[in-house]
């Protein structure tokens, strides 16, 4: 499977997982043998505490009986969503810096913000892989997302230099589809999903986890949340966000 712009070698995919989990590359990750991602346990307690910190995810015995809270119907700020999301209260805070950072990343890759974004939930009363542990999904403390639309550039306006001209068109940028895209009108929305895709990582005052792209069954979507650690997983390049 084609990874991405020319050719990821191994060695290139295990640097960009250890810049992304912060943890050094395995010696000798090279071409000659398949690539295997490092193994990086959750970092416990951020420095900056949040709402949600204290709230155990443990599911009682029993019965499993979905978490109550306070919900807000959330529809974007600035990027409108496709559909309305129900969340946890104090995760709005967190969606509404989302928004802001999807819109000013897309401005510089396109020349404009993206007119829709859609995503695939908030809250789901769901155990976590099976566990006696709730997900963040549970308490409306994360959110799925796997698309972006854009409108037509504007009249007057103009693409940033050296963009296709085929961009000043409506079109959509999909995880699935363009993650790591190679046709010319792909690379730049590869560029635009890697560049986002690092800015969340490196972002730690936004998401505690940042899921995307190599990371299980997260080949179609990011997984954004709260919870009380970090840990981060996306095969996200430097050189394909360039």
């Amino acid at each position: 499977m084609a990874l991405g712009r020319g050719s990821l070698t191994a060695r290139s995919i295990m640097t960009t997982l250890a810049l992304t989990l912060g943890v050094a590359a395995p010696r000798g990750a090279g071409a000659e043998g398949p690539a295997r991602a490092p193994v990086a346990a959750p970092e416990a307690a951020p420095a900056t505490p949040y709402a949600l910190d204290g709230v155990s995810r443990d599911i009682p015995a029993g019965r499993m009986k979905c978490p109550r809270f306070d919900t807000r119907r959330y529809a974007g700020t600035g990027v409108r969503y496709a559909s309305p999301i129900f969340v946890h209260s104090a995760f709005v805070e967190k969606l509404i810096a989302f928004d802001a950072l999807v819109a000013s990343t897309a401005v510089e890759v396109y020349g404009r913000a993206p007119e829709e974004l859609h995503h695939l939930g908030g809250t789901t009363c769901e155990s976590l892989n099976g566990q006696r542990r709730f997900s963040e999904h549970a308490f409306g403390n994360a959110i799925d997302v796997d698309s972006f639309t854009f409108g037509a550039l504007p009249a007057g306006e103009r693409l940033p230099e050296g963009l296709p001209a085929g961009l000043a068109l409506a079109f959509k940028v999909s995880i699935s589809w363009h993650f790591f895209a190679k046709s010319p009108l792909g690379r730049v929305h590869s560029r635009f999903l890697h560049r986002l895709a690092l800015r969340l990582v490196a972002d730690r005052d936004l998401f505690r986890v940042v899921l995307g792209p190599g990371y299980g069954d997260h080949w179609s979507h990011f997984h954004l949340d709260a919870a009380p650690y970090r840990f981060s997983f996306v095969l996200a390049s430097p050189d394909l966000a360039r």
